[in-house]
């Protein structure tokens, strides 16, 4: 994924110099959501199928 759109920051209405991208993701279909650092995650597990509350670690330590 690339940077699509490019500028500068802008902070309380005023531009900063500091720049800022905006991404346009290639894969839109597939998601990664961190469930468990959400503060509502057992009420999600209980919400959702089995098969998206499913923990597993996608990078080591």
């Amino acid at each position: 994924c690339q940077a699509s759109i490019s500028g500068k920051e802008r902070q309380e209405r005023e531009v900063t110099n500091r720049d800022k991208s905006l991404i346009k993701h290639q894969d839109d279909d597939h998601f990664i959501i961190n469930m468990g650092g959400l503060h509502n995650f057992p009420k999600l597990c209980r919400a959702l199928p089995a098969e998206f509350s499913k923990l597993e670690f996608r990078f080591p330590e």
